[in-house]
């Protein structure tokens, strides 16, 4: 079973090669760990990390200084979102071992701050797909989709075919209860 940041690491750096002070494993591990203390947002990230500078040092072998807020917010901004989302799939693949009879809930929730045309008929808004597993309490796979290009349906038919296996009991809103589906 490999890692989290093992998985991470096969995600390509968004920033060009000069200059560089920290990887970008350093970087999502830093992440990972202040999201999971309930730091989130790129200030808050920074500010979580400033704090934590000796441990992250020791920890993850940083040379220098911790990223301020801007470098958090670039990579995070121009990181590939769909290596991003396969790296998190292929992690949870083989840490969150599903079982037949395995129930999953499956929803998706609207990302806040990425509404775009917000007062017209061209409304848009980035979204993100979700299994969650009962027996173990994590999330099981993810997809994200824009709300313009694609529906919450799709996306969830897309991820119960990369679940591979049947005898899974999946739960879904009554959103997904189409006549024709």
């Amino acid at each position: 079973m490999k890692s989290l940041l093992s998985c991470l690491s096969e995600v390509k750096d968004p920033r060009r090669k000069q200059g560089l002070r920290i990887s970008l494993d350093q970087l999502f591990g830093m992440v990972v760990i202040s999201y999971l203390c309930g730091y989130t947002g790129y200030r808050a990230v920074s500010r979580f990390c400033k704090s934590y500078e000796g441990l992250f040092r020791e920890e993850l072998g940083l040379r220098h200084a911790v990223p301020s807020f801007v470098t958090f917010r670039q990579v995070l901004m121009n990181v590939n979102e769909k290596e991003l989302i396969k790296a998190f799939n292929e992690w949870t693949s083989g840490f969150v071992p599903l079982e037949q009879e395995e129930v999953l809930s499956g929803d998706g929730k609207s990302l806040r701050s990425t509404v775009t045309n917000y007062p017209d008929s061209n409304q848009d808004f980035q979204s993100v797909v979700s299994f969650f597993s009962h027996r173990t309490g994590m999330v099981a796979r993810i997809a994200a989709f824009r709300n313009k290009k694609k529906s919450e349906i799709e996306v969830l038919l897309y991820l119960i075919k990369t679940l591979k296996m049947s005898g899974l009991v999946i739960r879904l809103d009554a959103l997904h209860a189409q006549k024709n589906g």
